[in-house]
């Protein structure tokens, strides 16, 4: 025999159930409650998210510059600036790609 046909169990059998039912019946509650607060979420940040997927470019042009520039340190020596003349390197990027909603962008990097 098993203990809910002999002993304690068998009397508050009833009320066990109905007290399972009803933890269960508030966690279906709370969960669907739950599901439907993130769901809602997810819509409002719908186009943010669209915003910032992730996409593939295509450079179109792509410079390297070596130039001369001044670079000045700031300390004044005999009345006058110190600057020296050095080498600056830049690079230069065209790109172009295509936002969420199919807007084509060409850019300058």
């Amino acid at each position: 025999m098993s203990c809910l046909s002999t002993g304690v169990f068998s009397k508050n059998a009833p009320i066990l159930h109905l007290l399972l039912m009803i933890v269960g019946v508030l966690l279906l509650v709370a969960g669907a409650l739950a599901c439907s607060v993130a769901v809602a979420d997810y819509w409002y940040q719908k186009p943010g998210y669209e915003q910032y997927q992730n996409t593939s470019c295509l450079t179109t042009a792509y410079e390297f510059v070596e130039t001369r520039c001044s670079s000045c340190d700031g300390l004044i020596v005999y009345h006058k600036y110190s600057c020296e003349a050095e080498d600056c390197y830049n690079e230069v990027m065209s790109v172009s790609y295509i936002t969420w909603n199919g807007t084509l962008v060409n850019s300058t990097v």
